[in-house]
């Protein structure tokens, strides 16, 4: 069974990274007092808060990432991945200025083009993970750099991992050479509102600028789950349960709401309809995606001859799945492959 499930490792794990991960963020919009609306006011109020969002304002937290210096390279005979569902055997891939221009069989290439031999190698896609505390939390850790989690409050929106980043953290490059090109970085898990991520690629850099993906927005990492309720609850704190948990984000939302002229009892939110449907379209659309993903990983288990029924994967719920091993056979894909999941086999699909 190991033997089977690497063979889709090495044949689908990426495909599924990318094309499930492809959603690109929404933008945050502004949210302007009820009698605003529509008016100038408004419309700047929004402006400001994309703005902030993207890290435009004086030129503040805007990404420094340089391309490094590169040459043109065919990557030649290999088996290619393209991320769309496509694996072409025996194919070229070329690239120019740190872009891949062309992939196909028999290539024209202009003189003074690098080549790499690749019969019997794969070239796929860069992962992307959505889900990282490199940098925040180093590898190999240690207390002075282990800034993850402001665990002072559960709501702590203000403040930004690229704060917390140290870009010398040595996990980013085994990182690019497992293949992991690009990678959010979130706070942690304790508090209920971390604060914001930042999307890094795994290039060397001075600062978390230099690495920062440029264009790409910033995100807000919360907690709803035995992480806050764990590490408040052991300091006799709310919250200490799952119900904790959900009062701590409704308080958290009223003040915000409260702060952007919304008054506590909720009465004048017509102006916010548009942006909820918006909303619950987005998340619609995230969990049709989730849902296709888990199942072209069931039916490429199948397909792959792997042992034993895995249907009950696109039967599950939320952000992890299991995947049926065992610990004995997660044990064997850590020794022999150097494949590392947790002990319950729970993967992130």
């Amino acid at each position: 069974m190991i033997s089977r499930w690497l063979g889709w490792v090495r044949r689908s794990a990426v495909l599924a990274a990318v094309a499930g991960f492809a959603l690109p963020l929404a933008p945050l919009q502004g949210r302007p007092a009820p009698q605003e609306v529509g008016s100038e006011a408004a419309s700047a109020d929004r402006q400001g808060a994309a703005e902030l969002l993207y890290g435009r304002p004086n030129g503040a937290w805007m990404s420094t990432y340089r391309p490094l210096p590169s040459r043109p390279t065919l990557i030649r005979g290999a088996t290619i991945m393209t991320g769309a569902g496509e694996e072409l055997e025996s194919a070229d891939l070329f690239m120019r200025n740190g872009r891949v221009e062309a992939v196909g069989r028999n290539l024209e290439i202009p003189a003074g083009t690098e080549v790499i031999e690749a019969r019997g190698r794969y070239v796929t896609p860069g992962i992307i993970d959505t889900h990282s505390h490199l940098g925040v939390y180093p590898s190999p850790s240690v207390s002075s750099t282990r800034d993850g989690n402001e665990a002072t409050a559960p709501t702590t929106a203000e403040v930004w991992a690229m704060h917390s980043v140290w870009p010398q953290d040595p996990g980013f490059t085994r990182a690019l050479a497992a293949g992991v090109t690009t990678l959010q970085v979130l706070p942690g898990s304790a508090n209920l509102v971390g604060g914001r991520g930042i999307t890094l690629k795994t290039v060397p850099g001075r600062t978390a600028q230099d690495m920062m993906f440029p264009g790409a927005p910033m995100a807000l990492k919360m907690a709803c789950g035995e992480n806050p309720k764990r590490v408040y609850g052991g300091k006799g704190k709310l919250p200490s349960t799952r119900m904790g948990n959900v009062a701590g984000y409704r308080e958290a939302f009223i003040e915000g709401a409260v702060q952007h002229g919304i008054p506590r009892n909720g009465g004048p939110i017509g102006c916010m309809l548009e942006e909820h449907e918006q909303g619950r379209r987005h998340v619609a659309e995230m969990r049709d995606r989730i849902n296709g993903m888990r199942t072209m990983f069931v039916e490429t288990l199948a397909a792959k001859g792997a042992e034993g029924d895995f249907s009950f994967i696109t039967r599950q719920r939320g952000m992890f799945s299991f995947s049926g091993l065992d610990p004995d056979q997660v044990a064997e894909l850590r020794e022999k492959y150097s494949i590392y999941i947790v002990g319950s086999g729970r993967i992130n699909v």
